[in-house]
């Protein structure tokens, strides 16, 4: 056994003698064109999932971008320890928080129109259509809570969830 593989001692250490904690040690230099191990368990992508709980913040555009950079920084993190299942996790959750920012966006700006339009100084009914745009926003932002809970549970288990309305900008 090299140095690098022997257990360590596990007293005290002797500051005058040889380090005994795997922080004090150096690894082995790589060979050229080497890379380094991936240490720790296969990761199977349900953190993609539970980033889709940040849009708690209920702040429409911003939680919906603020909740994409993370699960793409998520899967930046993790890419070599996915399982093949995990990046299609990955994969799926992307998409969906991509196509979520694009509805979301979509329907804030039909909301506008319609708010320039119909608007006046009389109060809008609350069935009017300036409410319509709205109320598919808090239905969308529900929708996407509760496929983040389930897909991220499910992805934890190793089960793979269909995102019904995601649009596939991320291919496999």
């Amino acid at each position: 056994m090299s140095e690098w593989t022997s257990p360590q001692p596990t007293g005290p250490r002797d500051p005058s003698g040889p380090s005994n904690t795997p922080y004090d040690r150096v690894p082995p230099p790589l060979a050229p064109g080497q890379e380094a191990p991936v240490s720790g368990p296969p990761t199977t992508g349900a953190g993609a999932w539970w980033w889709g709980l940040g849009l708690l913040l209920c702040v429409p555009m911003l939680s919906n971008l603020l909740v994409l950079v993370g699960a793409l920084g998520y899967r930046a993190a993790v890419r070599k320890t996915l399982t093949p299942t995990g990046h299609e996790v990955v994969r799926r959750a992307i998409n969906w928080h991509v196509s979520q920012l694009l509805y979301t966006g979509v329907l804030l700006a039909v909301h506008v129109v319609l708010l320039m339009t119909f608007a006046s100084d009389e109060p809008v009914p609350l069935a009017s259509p300036l409410s319509t745009a709205m109320a598919l926003v808090v239905l969308l932002v529900i929708y996407g809570l509760v496929l983040s809970i389930v897909s991220a549970n499910r992805a934890t288990r190793g089960e793979l969830t269909r995102t019904v309305g995601a649009i596939p900008f991320v291919r496999a």
